[in-house]
């Protein structure tokens, strides 16, 4: 996994309102055949509860780096850790 990419997100675009946001839809929509974008100044990312998988991209960067896909709860995971850390 590109945790350079999940670690850019969280502190480029993750702030406390982004993650509450992001771990507020999660919760509400786990389980339901629904797909969610999020729009951020530089990173797009897509919550597939269906699937229950995440994707992560980085608008400035083109190719596999610019992208990470991940299971819902791995997501929520790091948005928790960052949290915990006192990240804003």
């Amino acid at each position: 996994m590109n945790e350079i990419l999940i670690n850019a997100f969280l502190d480029e675009d993750g702030d406390e309102y982004t993650r509450a946001m992001l771990m507020d839809c999660i919760q509400k929509n786990r389980g339901k055949a629904y797909r969610r974008e999020f729009n951020f100044n530089q990173f797009n990312v897509i919550l597939d509860f269906k699937a229950e998988t995440s994707v992560i991209r980085d608008e400035f960067e083109t190719g596999e780096e610019g992208e990470i896909k991940m299971s819902l709860k791995q997501f929520e995971y790091y948005l928790k850790a960052k949290a915990a850390e006192g990240g804003s």
